[in-house]
């Protein structure tokens, strides 16, 4: 799910865990489930579902829970009792706030039907999209699938001539519009959002090819800008994830790839995990990562050099990592494979600290002799220009607010700037 309100609150957060070594600190809260979310500190969302088998068909009914106090208690904000075959496990919700949510679930044989919590009451409405199994709902498996816009938000599903329809729902008006019509079935999806309102979207097509998809108007209107081939065959649960028009990432299993060009071309980046199931960017440069190790336990990385070196967290206890929601500047959460939630909460002095941090801008972009920044007492920081390969071709201490770059070839590198309390990676160009 791409939540651009949070997106401040990354940064704030990677510094923190890498700045003081805090991702050991995690807190089991328990067994949660899968299908959980956490949307404020000790406030979340989650679905169970139980299932009544007949001679013929199963029958499941859901229910939708709410906790204040990080799973201590909860009450059930609804229940969605299956009357027919398919129906109704919860396949994708998302909460602004405790009182207003949407939740979607196959309806009445297969066709999605949406229940709307506004302002404390529930509003059922058919959506008209049909897909009885998840993966083919914007949503379902992966939690950066759901792309918010405004107060609405889209979903992609087939219609009875197997073609696919993106459809939004405006969350305050009701109002439901069909904005893009496929030609072809688009199954199992990832799509980003960027900032700008640039919308990617990839799709496995056979076994080891990705189409990757543009729209650059609310997903009125789709582009097919590159079929992406991986080395290895691709599962469906590959992810997608920009920052802007030109700077993404793409999984596949457990590879990686890079682009700076808006996904025409990908380049392989190396992956320290076994497996990849959360893929975050922070800015053009940084990224999060969570997965496996080779060992079977969960663990996060952190990249901030566009996936060149990683640093690395095991968490205790945990199985491969599904999910993380980096809630504000001092609270983490992320939920395993086997549906346990783990927590964890910075110091109230590294937090403040954390608040004097200022984000670094480089002009100009491109730069062909001097790069500028500004610094508050830039000579305490040493620095480091690295390429894309991850070697360092330059280093030193800063003498002011200008780095001579004059002997760099062209091309794109990244300035890491470190002293005793900060830490800055911002990517330029070398004209």
């Amino acid at each position: 799910m791409k939540t651009k309100l949070l997106k401040p609150y990354y940064t704030i957060i990677l510094l923190c865990l890498i700045a003081t070594n805090s991702f050991a600190q995690w807190q089991n809260l328990g067994n949660t489930g899968r299908y959980t979310k956490m949307y404020d500190n000790q406030f979340g969302v989650r679905m169970e579902f139980s299932t009544i088998r007949t001679s013929s068909y199963p029958f499941h009914t859901s229910y939708i829970l709410r906790t204040f106090d990080d799973w201590l208690t909860h009450d059930t904000l609804t229940q969605i009792k299956g009357l027919t075959p398919g129906c109704c496990i919860a396949s994708s919700f998302h909460f602004y706030d405790a009182n207003n949510g949407i939740l979607m679930y196959p309806g009445p044989y297969g066709y999605d039907r949406v229940e709307l919590l506004k302002n404390g009451n529930w509003t059922s409405i058919p959506f008209d999209l049909h897909s009885f199994f998840h993966g083919s709902i914007i949503g379902a498996r992966k939690d950066n699938s759901l792309a918010l816009l405004d107060s609405s938000f889209i979903a992609l599903g087939k219609v009875y001539n197997g073609n696919s329809l993106v459809k939004k729902l405006n969350h305050n008006t009701l109002q439901i519009d069909t904005l893009h019509r496929f030609n072809q079935f688009i199954g199992d999806v990832s799509v980003s959002m960027t900032d700008d309102g640039h919308l990617f979207m990839t799709n496995v097509w056979g076994p080891n090819s990705h189409n990757i998809y543009h729209s650059n108007d609310s997903a009125k209107t789709f582009n097919l800008i590159s079929t992406f081939q991986s080395n290895i065959f691709a599962p469906s649960d590959n992810l997608i994830e920009f920052t802007d028009s030109l700077n993404g990432y793409l999984t596949s299993s457990f590879e990686l790839f890079h682009t700076i060009d808006g996904g025409l071309t990908w380049n392989n980046r190396s992956n320290p995990l076994a497996t990849i199931n959360v893929l975050k960017a922070i800015n053009d440069s940084t990224l999060i990562i969570g997965g496996n190790t080779l060992s079977g336990m969960g663990a996060v990385g952190i990249s901030q050099n566009d996936g060149v070196s990683w640093s690395i967290d095991s968490i205790p206890g945990a199985s491969e990592i599904e999910r993380f929601f980096a809630l504000d500047s001092s609270t983490f959460y992320l939920l395993d494979r086997s549906g346990y939630l783990f927590k964890n909460s910075m110091l109230t002095g590294i937090k403040q600290s954390l608040n004097q941090i200022k984000k670094l801008s480089l002009y100009p972009i491109p730069a062909q002799n001097q790069l500028h920044f500004n610094l508050k007492n830039a000579q305490e920081f040493q620095f480091q220009v690295l390429d894309l390969n991850g070697r360092v071709v330059q280093e030193g201490r800063l003498e002011s607010n200008t780095l001579n770059i004059s002997t760099l070839k062209q091309g794109v590198f990244f300035l890491q700037l470190r002293n005793v309390e900060e830490v800055f990676s911002s990517k330029f160009i070398k004209q």
